[in-house]
């Protein structure tokens, strides 16, 4: 058994319940958040799921009804999400994405919580199964629009139906609870007529870069750079932090490439293009046959899924860490360039997939070195990134601020 949401599914479902949190309906905005990607939303999932399993009782009234589903990972669109009733589990990519339960289990059902918001309703469903789908497009437009808002998760829903409850017909009250103020979780609760539904929610993690004026130790560093200077992967992260310093040297030509998040500047000493690695490599070497030296900062990376081992994936990290910056060492072999390559800490960690590609990535660079070719490469430790977000909230540094600390990381990226 198994369902399939695709994009256009999510687009009318938003329409529809009122949840238009970009998260699920803007490319962009999806592949710059944590997951890479827009993603279903969650209570479309559970109506998918809750028609599959109970596709003979939906024109029926449940009652004394108790179902529970727990989010272990978002739902992409366009693929299969696989039922497995025997697991009781929900499956993508042949990863776990969700777990369900029948059995009723305990939760804050006592517990006193502020309410939040009030919808007033009118509307009077055929059933319980309607009444139930109903308060899920409602749960959604409150979680994704109103609280916690557009940075938003929901982790778990439970839903209760029973003849034994008598709230309120004309209103749909939302009670919501902050567990702490270290963690970003949410007890919520809502009531509506015979059904109550609990549900967990985070705050999701997003990306603040608070800019800081550049010291005078970096700012003389950079003021000593003489070639032409590549960045390739300069619109966010580290890359895009290097060309926020690289800029304030205006005598030297500047070439900052972007694959998906276009940006301009001012500056007529530099130069940005797109640049999709998986397609240009032909670009790279016409556009730059000119120049006979060149400074290269390599931040050309995927999205990345530690936990994530497929075959495609694999591949990615591959063809970004080893097969193109190599290539690009090719390309430029008869030049004197210098290049640098970012790493990892955790290179050594033999547990991860993505660190054992990124310490070979490291050794066949390494073989790349000639008199014509320095090649500098840097484990970096934790810094402020998207690669680095958490559900705890913490509190790590800008690379800016590594540089300003650290001469090791100086001596790498100034090439002294």
């Amino acid at each position: 058994m198994h369902f399939i949401i695709s994009e256009k599914d999510g687009y009318k479902y938003s329409i529809k319940s009122g949840d238009k949190n970009p998260i699920h309906i803007n490319k962009l905005y999806g592949y710059n958040s944590i997951y890479g990607e827009k993603v279903c939303h969650g209570t479309l999932v559970l109506k998918r799921l809750l028609s599959l399993i109970y596709k003979k009782k939906r024109n029926n009234s449940l009652n004394d009804f108790y179902f529970e589903i727990n989010f272990i990972k978002f739902a992409s669109y366009n693929k299969k999400i696989k039922i497995n009733l025997h697991k009781k589990k929900l499956y993508q990519n042949q990863n776990e994405i969700a777990e369900i339960y029948t059995s009723k289990n305990s939760f804050f059902e006592n517990e006193k919580m502020k309410k939040k918001y009030t919808i007033n309703t009118k509307k009077k469903k055929s059933n319980n199964f309607a009444t139930v789908f109903y308060l899920l497009d409602e749960l959604t437009k409150y979680v994704g629009t109103v609280y916690p808002g557009e940075n938003s998760i929901i982790q778990n829903i439970r839903i209760f139906i029973s003849n034994k409850y008598k709230f309120d017909s004309n209103k749909i009250q939302i009670y919501s609870k902050k567990v702490s103020k270290k963690l970003p979780l949410i007890k919520n609760k809502l009531i509506f007529e015979n059904v109550m539904i609990y549900f967990f929610t985070y705050e999701r993690p997003y990306l603040k870069i608070e800019k800081k004026k550049i010291k005078i130790n970096l700012l003389n560093e950079i003021r000593k750079i003489t070639e032409p200077v590549l960045i390739i992967g300069s619109s966010s992260g580290i890359g895009l932090e290097i060309f926020d310093l690289i800029k304030n040297n205006k005598k030297i030509k500047i070439f900052a490439t972007y694959n998906m998040n276009k940006f301009k500047t001012k500056n007529s000493n530099i130069k940005i293009f797109k640049l999709d690695l998986n397609k240009k490599f032909q670009f790279i070497e016409k556009y730059f046959r000119q120049y006979n030296q060149l400074r290269i900062y390599y931040f050309a990376t995927p999205k990345i899924y530690l936990n994530n081992y497929t075959k495609n994936k694999i591949n990615d990290y591959k063809n970004f860490y080893i097969n193109y910056p190599k290539k690009i060492l090719e390309i430029f072999k008869t030049k004197r360039v210098k290049f640098f390559y970012p790493s990892t800490i955790y290179a050594d960690n033999n547990n991860s997939i993505y660190a054992k590609i990124k310490k070979k990535g490291e050794k066949i660079l390494n073989n790349c070195r000639s008199e014509k070719t320095i090649i500098n490469i840097l484990r970096i430790d934790e810094i402020n990134t998207k690669q680095n977000l958490s559900l705890i909230k913490r509190k790590l540094p800008s690379f800016q601020e590594m540089l300003e600390k650290n001469e090791n990381y100086r001596k790498q990226i100034f090439f002294y």
